[in-house]
Order: C-alpha cells, then structure tokens, then sequence
C-alpha cells in the first residue's frame, strides 16, 4: 500500500457503536432497576427472606401421595388395533 492509502489512526480507533443503541440498553436498565427495587421493597414492607431456604423452621415439603414405583407404571390403557 501507498503511504496515502493507509488508514489514518483516527480511522482505526473509531467507535463502532452499540446494536441495539444506547436509548434501547438504557431502557433495558431501568426495567433492570425497577424489578431489583421492586424485590427490595417486597422484602423490606413484608419482612420475607430473599432466601426462603434460609428461614427457621424450613418451609415444609409436602411428600407426594403415591410411592414412585406406582407411578412409573401406565395407567392409561389404549385400545389395540
């Protein structure tokens, strides 16, 4: 290449730009900021743990009603042909 032709440094550092735009990624971080506002506030007017693992006594799980090995077994039964 020709000195000429060669790109100038201003022509190598220039800012490609956001995809979306910069109007688009501030939207997306106010919703962001809303919905961890949102969680913040639910936490501290109701007093519920972010973590509800983490209470005492735990939540309580409830067992299921039948035993596994009942319900591997089909209980549809389809008409043959």
């Amino acid at each position: 290449m020709r000195p000429e032709q060669q790109p100038s440094d201003e022509d190598k550092l220039t800012y490609v730009g956001n995809m979306w735009g910069w109007k688009f990624s501030y939207i997306s971080l106010g919703i962001i900021l809303f919905f961890v506002g949102l969680a913040v506030a639910r936490h501290w007017m109701l007093g519920e743990p972010f973590d509800p693992a983490r209470i005492d006594p735990p939540i309580p799980v409830e067992k299921p009603a039948q035993p596994a090995e009942a319900l591997s077994e089909d209980s549809l039964p389809l008409p043959k042909d």
